[in-house]
C-alpha cells in the first residue's frame, strides 16, 4: 500500500462499536422505567442490574468511541478522547514525527508522544495488514517499540 493513501474506518464498524458501547446504558434506562413496578426484591435486584451496567458502560464506551473514531491523515492521527483533562470531549492528536514510543499488542496499537496516547485498534478498518503497513510506514525512525 503506498503511504500517501490514508485508510478510513468503515462506517459499519464505526457505528456499531458506538452502538455497543452505548448498549448497557440504553439498557439501564430501559431498567429504570420497570423499577416502580417491581416488588422490594425485584427492585433491589433490578437496582444491581442498573449500576452494574452504568459501571460497565463507564469504562467501555470512552474507549470505544475513541477507538471508533480514529481518523488517519498524512501528517498524524486524531480522534476523540472523553472525560480527559477535566473535559467531557476533547480532540487528541499526534502528529508522526511526534511518536517517541509504540506498543502493539493484539490488533491494537498505542502510540506515546507530546503527551498524549492514541489507541488504535485495527479491527475497526476493513484491511488491518494495510492500515498496519500505513503505520509501520508513518513512524519515525527514533520511535521505541515496546
Amino acid at each position: 500500500m503506498e503511504t500517501n493513501k490514508v485508510p478510513k474506518i468503515s462506517g459499519f464498524a464505526k457505528y456499531f462499536t458506538i452502538a455497543m458501547a452505548l448498549v448497557p446504558i440504553a439498557i439501564a434506562i430501559w431498567l429504570i422505567t420497570i423499577v416502580p413496578a417491581q416488588d422490594a426484591q425485584g427492585r433491589y435486584l433490578v437496582l444491581v442490574i442498573i449500576v452494574a451496567l452504568v459501571f460497565l458502560s463507564s469504562f467501555l464506551a470512552p474507549y470505544m468511541i475513541r477507538v471508533s473514531t480514529t481518523q488517519f491523515s498524512v501528517e498524524g492521527v486524531e480522534q476523540v478522547a472523553l472525560f480527559k483533562g477535566g473535559r467531557f470531549w476533547l480532540t487528541a492528536s499526534l502528529k508522526w514525527q511526534s511518536v517517541e514510543k509504540v506498543s502493539y499488542k493484539q490488533l491494537a496499537y498505542k502510540l506515546f508522544g507530546d503527551n498524549e496516547v492514541i489507541s488504535i485498534y485495527l479491527g475497526c478498518f476493513g484491511d488491518y495488514k494495510e492500515v498496519a503497513d500505513f503505520i509501520n510506514g508513518k513512524l519515525p525512525k527514533s520511535a521505541v517499540w515496546g
